[in-house]
């Protein structure tokens, strides 16, 4: 409980600042729309598709569970606070590397390519790689549908394992693990 109610309560405290800077961004553009009406810039806040909003939440709010758990559990482990780093660097990289070859292939044009195809169904790289596809429109609904299942079980394994990682560096500190 006490690993679930941290990841919660900080993911629960980083959407609410999430949606008030959003609806102040909102309410910025409706105040001087009458100004960034004739911009570009105006034309790219409202041309967002309600499902494309809903890709949004849903796939932001399933990576960080999956990053929140994982880095929970590297840092159970650590005894001391210079050991968090290095522990946490893995899983750092895993979204680095998802991140910087997502943003490589769609810039060049090969979203549609078959890496980005497979960094869409691992759960480490899903929410970047299959959000990019449904943002350029290649991705099916059936293949975020497959993408977003696998990343909810990953995230219940990876939850069950984060429990267990922080029982032992956590709560049974001291003692010897049996």
């Amino acid at each position: 409980n006490l690993i679930f109610g941290k990841v919660l309560g900080t993911g629960f405290a980083g959407l609410s600042q999430m949606a008030i800077i959003l609806l102040w961004g909102i309410l910025c553009v409706a105040i001087n729309k009458d100004y960034l009406i004739d911009s570009n810039m105006f034309s790219m806040f409202t041309g967002f598709s309600a499902s494309m909003i809903g890709y949004t939440v849903i796939f932001f709010v399933l990576g960080f569970l999956l990053y929140a758990f994982l880095l929970g559990a590297m840092g159970s482990m650590a005894s001391k606070l210079e050991d968090v780093g290095a522990l946490t660097m893995p899983v750092m990289m895993f979204l680095i590397i998802g991140f910087v070859i997502t943003i490589a292939l769609m810039s060049s044009g090969y979203v549609d390519s078959t890496i980005v195809k497979v960094l869409s169904y691992f759960p480490f790289t899903s929410p970047m790689a299959m959000f990019a596809r449904i943002a350029m429109g290649t991705a099916t609904t059936l293949e975020a549908i497959i993408s977003i299942i696998v990343l909810i079980l990953s995230i219940i394994g990876v939850g069950y394992l984060a429990v267990a990682i922080y029982r032992v560096g956590i709560l049974m500190y001291g003692k010897p693990p049996k």
